[in-house]
């Protein structure tokens, strides 16, 4: 079948739009007869770094989810084949595509609507029925689904979500993977295609300054001595999280990690779409969950943090693996918006 580049371009370019680790698509499409493949790079499937794979895996299912929606946006089914030439090989994913009539994605029209917003949220809470479209829209492959935290599971996750935000500070491995992911270059106002604009971090004006001035390493170690990592953890994740209206995590029902990782980032995406669509304000707070595959390359203390947020995750899932945590509510537009680069930038002959 001969599908018109403009169309297949329009589906490409949806999953540019889809959410990454750091603002950072780690994969390159390459045509093929009835479709296309993507494939990895920069280290997709370094063994050392199983986080890393974790979080790329979850962007993966959502770069996929958003081509699929697109296609049955445009009249053809998207079809995905995960690591057709093995777990460690490049091509992640083979996308094959054939018409289909009757498809109905109301999603697709969220796709470049879809954003992070880290302001504080505000209530009310959500209603039964809000909750009832998220979390329907997180189950339709019935892979995954939505576990709403509530009293003390909300508890629970609020306090992984508080360890796993100040250790991204107090550790020096975290500490660079956090400050290399944003873009001070660009001033507080300023827009960039990859990486994290400052504006889009919501960092209160007067704490500017010395949020920039903490990317500094040994500046960094002075002030855990005073115990700022603790505090920087409460404002990154614990109060945003306490204060949103609705508090999630996304939970898949399969045995594989990666697996686990790619169903949960499509379920995600779906989500999130479908919050946008309500005109709810999110934001995704995966830490706590992606640092649970922290191994010993993350110099002293990781494994000790790593331990404590499966044994944390454990308790509250016993049967499933947790994938991504997020806040929904209401809110008023995000400061900064991160950008995307241009589609020619991941096209490989």
């Amino acid at each position: 079948m001969t599908i018109d580049r403009k169309v297949i371009e329009s589906i490409l370019t949806a999953g540019v739009l889809a959410p990454s680790a750091d603002n950072q698509h780690r994969f390159r499409y390459v045509p093929t007869d009835d479709g296309v493949e993507l494939v990895a790079v920069d280290g997709f499937f370094d063994p050392r770094i199983p986080h890393r794979r974790f979080l790329s895996l979850t962007g993966l299912g959502a770069v996929v989810e958003n081509m699929v929606l697109r296609a049955g946006q445009l009249g053809l089914a998207a079809t995905p084949e995960w690591f057709p030439r093995g777990n460690n090989e490049e091509v992640l994913v083979r996308l094959r595509l054939r018409s289909a009539d009757g498809l109905v994605e109301d999603l697709a029209e969220q796709l470049g609507r879809r954003h992070t917003n880290r302001r504080m949220y505000r209530g009310p809470k959500l209603t039964a029925v809000e909750l009832s479209a998220l979390s329907s829209s997180a189950e339709e492959s019935g892979n995954c689904g939505v576990l709403w935290l509530q009293g003390g599971s909300r508890r629970s996750a609020l306090a992984l979500i508080r360890l796993a935000e100040s250790q991204r500070f107090a550790i020096e491995y975290l500490h660079a993977e956090l400050f290399d992911s944003v873009a001070f270059e660009v001033g507080w106002s300023g827009a960039v295609d990859e990486r994290l604009p400052p504006a889009a971090l919501e960092v209160e004006a007067g704490a500017r300054p010395v949020f920039k001035a903490l990317r500094r390493w040994p500046l960094m170690q002075k002030m855990k001595l005073i115990g700022a990592h603790h505090m920087l953890g409460i404002r990154a994740g614990w109060l945003p999280a306490w204060q949103a209206p609705g508090l999630g995590v996304i939970v898949a029902n399969v045995a594989d990690d990666d697996l686990a990782a790619i169903e949960g980032g499509r379920a995600f995406e779906r989500l999130w779409l479908r919050a946008t669509a309500l005109g709810l304000s999110l934001q995704p707070l995966a830490a706590s969950t992606v640092l649970s595959r922290l191994g010993s390359y993350g110099g002293p203390g990781a494994e000790a943090l790593a331990k404590r947020l499966r044994d944390g995750w454990r308790k509250l899932l016993p049967s499933s693996r947790p994938v991504v945590v997020f806040r929904v509510g209401r809110s008023g537009p995000a400061s900064g918006r991160a950008g995307r680069p241009p589609l020619g930038q991941f096209l490989q002959s």
